[in-house]
C-alpha cells in the first residue's frame, strides 16, 4: 500500500463521489476492485482518498482500453416483457403435435 498523503489531501469518500457524479458505493466498490484497488485509508471510522489515489486509479483502469471500440450498452427490458415473451413463446398451443 502507499504511504499516508498529507492529512489536507485526503477527501471523504463523499465528497470524491459528488464530485464525479458517481454514489458513494461506487467508490467503496473501487477501494476493493481485483485488478487496481483505489488508495484509501480509514480515519476516524471515515474512509479518504486523495485526487492522486483517484486520477491513478482512473488511469490504470482505463489504460489501454479504447472507448470508441466498447461495445455500445444494450437497453434491458422490462422483467414483465420477458415474462409475456416467454408466455407467449412457451405457452402449449392447441395447434402444435395435436391429432385429429
Amino acid at each position: 500500500m502507499s504511504p499516508i498523503p498529507p492529512l489536507e489531501e485526503l477527501l471523504p469518500f463523499s465528497e470524491i463521489a459528488a464530485r464525479l457524479g458517481v454514489r458513494i458505493e461506487t467508490v467503496h466498490a473501487w477501494r476493493v476492485h481485483r485488478v487496481s484497488p483505489l488508495a484509501a485509508w480509514k480515519l476516524g471510522g471515515q474512509w479518504r482518498t486523495s485526487e492522486a489515489a483517484v486520477q491513478a486509479f482512473m488511469t490504470a483502469c482505463t489504460n489501454g482500453v479504447d472507448s470508441a471500440a466498447a461495445p455500445a450498452p444494450t437497453r434491458r427490458r422490462r422483467p414483465q416483457a420477458d415474462a409475456e415473451w416467454c408466455e407467449r413463446e412457451f405457452r402449449p398451443s392447441k395447434t402444435r403435435g395435436s391429432r385429429s
